[in-house]
């Protein structure tokens, strides 16, 4: 996956906005993205930040159990932001290849897709740190593990 450098600062935007915390902030971020190819590229880059992350944790696919650890640990951190653990394991379940044939559309109301994706892969984002790197150091390597591997 080659990631355009104007959807990956919007990314960052939305991402920054999930370590902050700020449901403002994350509103305006997604916003921002203008068309909906802009938004749909984005919140794609978003879920393959959480797919990697998810990956990376455990060395190989999470298994459902580990997915609803995942939903549940994600949606407890971050329940400032309203996305259920419900919404959280219906992201994972796709982006990790558990759904077989249902797409994200199938599994969450199209208006909710974008906000679950970028508040989990915040999440994992956090978790993915390694000792006092940075949110953003981690991002760099988990999106260098992406272009690598697509």
């Amino acid at each position: 996956m080659l990631i355009d450098d104007r959807i990956e600062d919007l990314v960052r935007q939305a991402l920054n906005a999930v370590i902050r915390r700020s449901l403002p902030l994350l509103e305006q971020a997604i916003h921002v993205f203008g068309d909906d190819p802009s938004r749909t590229e984005g919140s794609r880059l978003a879920c393959a930040i959480a797919s990697f992350a998810a990956h990376e944790r455990h060395g190989r696919t999470p298994t459902p159990a580990e997915i609803d650890a995942f939903a549940t640990d994600v949606s407890d951190r971050e329940r400032w932001s309203g996305v259920t653990a419900v919404e959280v394991r219906a992201l994972l379940t796709v982006v990790t290849g558990h759904a077989g044939r249902d797409g994200i559309n199938q599994l969450l109301p199209p208006h909710r897709v974008a906000l679950v994706c970028y508040v989990t892969a915040g999440s994992l984002l956090v978790d993915a740190r390694d000792g006092d790197e940075a949110w953003w150091e981690a991002l760099d390597r988990v999106e260098a593990g992406i272009e690598a591997m697509m």
